[in-house]
């Protein structure tokens, strides 16, 4: 197939990378395109309808007042965790272990049998599972928020820097709780 294009326009094509067989699979309408494309590939040319649009935003954005934004100083934001836990959750894990206990003396003597044992086991288990997750929920929560209502206290956040004192004392509290020795940290 021949090409129907001028041999400045095959010359401009050929620069810009084109050769005649990739030309001659195109429309012309597509040809056409190619050659309002500028070689340098910015995006603007002559006949681009949206560089003086850009040019104009460019220079207005240039000539508009810069606004210094005022620094802040951050307030620390210390959660507040919760948890409800049941006022008489020992007493409940205490008449649950009793209940349980009860049934497993009925089964011994034979007034229930295993399957009737196995349902009350399985239900006090449980709730008594229960229990402990949510008092062992709320002690976790009582902790974070004395270390953090601690933390505001100091004045320390924990997106600063460790001082190599802090380091130093974490370090050494880290050593102490785990082979169970002394905090060695004042040896300075």
């Amino acid at each position: 197939m021949t090409l129907d294009i001028n041999e400045t326009d095959l010359a401009t094509l050929n620069a810009q990378g084109y050769t005649e067989q990739d030309l001659s699979m195109l429309a012309k309408s597509e040809i056409a395109a190619l050659l309002d494309v500028p070689a340098d590939d910015s995006g603007t040319s002559a006949s681009d309808p949206h560089a003086a649009a850009a040019a104009e935003q460019e220079a207005a954005a240039a000539a508009a007042p810069k606004v210094e934004v005022e620094q802040v100083p951050r307030e620390t934001f210390v959660p507040q965790y919760s948890a409800e836990v049941p006022a008489d959750a020992k007493e409940q894990i205490a008449a649950l272990t009793t209940e349980e206990r009860t049934a497993f003396k009925q089964l011994m003597a034979g007034e229930i049998e295993a399957d009737a044992y196995q349902e009350i086991r399985d239900r006090t288990e449980v709730a008594k599972d229960e229990l402990k997750t949510k008092a062992l929920t709320a002690s976790i929560f009582e902790q974070a928020n004395t270390q953090g209502e601690i933390r505001q206290k100091d004045g320390s956040d924990v997106d600063a820097p460790l001082t190599k004192q802090a380091y130093t004392n974490s370090v050494d509290a880290l050593f102490a709780c785990l082979h169970g020795g002394q905090n060695r940290g004042n040896e300075e």
